[in-house]
């Protein structure tokens, strides 16, 4: 750990965070990414016809997992981590300041 942190490197765990925030960064704001997680992804406001801070945020809608084993699989994952972030930094359709405020969430 200790030359990893002299090279600047991040843990395993935060470098999948990122990764996750950066997939979901593309998929939101520049329309790139999979198909298939677009087709996942949908907003709350689309889904629930309230109004409610989480609406209002621009927040995502998360699937109720049962398993753990669903928990970790992509698309749940990453819109956990999406939602966990900053406002300002999910409004952040720069692509690089994004990068540099995520890594800065995560302690980096």
């Amino acid at each position: 750990t200790a030359s990893r942190r002299a090279l600047g490197w991040m843990p395993f765990d935060a470098l999948i965070e990122y990764r996750d925030c950066v997939l979901m960064h593309s998929i939101i704001h520049q329309q790139d990414g999979p198909e298939r997680l677009k087709a996942l992804i949908s907003y709350r406001a689309d889904v629930s016809e309230r109004i409610t801070r989480s609406t209002s945020a621009g927040l995502l809608e998360m699937s109720r997992c049962r398993l753990e084993s669903t928990r970790m699989t992509v698309p749940v994952r990453s819109v956990r981590k999406w939602n966990e972030l900053n406002c300002d930094i999910r409004g952040n359709s720069r692509v690089r300041s994004f990068k540099k405020s995520v890594k800065g969430s995560l302690g980096f």
